[in-house]
């Protein structure tokens, strides 16, 4: 390839990675927006409605955070899920990039990164051995997380508000019939 053709590939992607980066503004901006309706409007209802409401905008926001999280989360949360495997650094640094972690924050390689920051966790929480000459480690406290506990009822909340929504149309329908 020449370096008109290298030229022309940049800029084509550079204004692309541009149009993304408005995009993603535009989409931050409007769940800003939501989020803030969602917010003020979640008053409006009764008490126990209300409550059910604020546990599913819990979940949803948890959900979004855990997308943000630092690299000491995302690499918690990868050896959670999966308490009785052993992971190498590379294994960790992988999974993370499939999990879609962004690396582009931190000025060393992905690898050293993720090795660092395996280091640092104290025992209590993980474990380490060697497998094939290799360091793997994997986690060991058990940890009551918030958002497995919103979202284990997450269903039930969506539930009771889809068989209100039900039981509201049949009360609609049966003063109708009544007029």
């Amino acid at each position: 390839m020449t370096d008109p053709q290298y030229r022309k590939i940049l800029l084509r992607e550079i204004r692309k990675l541009r149009t993304l980066i408005q995009q993603r503004d535009d989409t931050e901006l409007d769940i800003s927006k939501t989020r803030q309706f969602v917010r003020a409007t979640v008053n409006m209802l009764p008490d126990d409605e209300r409550q059910k409401m604020e546990a599913l905008l819990a979940y949803v926001d948890n959900s979004d955070n855990q997308n943000r999280a630092g690299l000491a989360e995302a690499i918690r949360g990868i050896l959670e899920r999966s308490p009785k495997r052993w992971f190498t650094v590379a294994q960790v640094r992988d999974a993370l990039r499939d999990i879609g972690f962004d690396f582009s924050r931190y000025t060393s390689n992905p690898l050293s990164s993720v090795s660092t920051t395996l280091k640092r966790f104290k025992p209590p929480y993980i474990e380490s051995t060697e497998i094939d000459e290799v360091t793997a480690y994997r986690w060991k406290a058990a940890r009551k997380r918030k958002t497995e506990t919103v979202a284990m009822s997450m269903d039930e909340i969506i539930d009771y508000f889809e068989s209100k929504d039900s039981a509201d149309e049949e009360r609609t329908v049966e003063r109708d019939e009544e007029d």
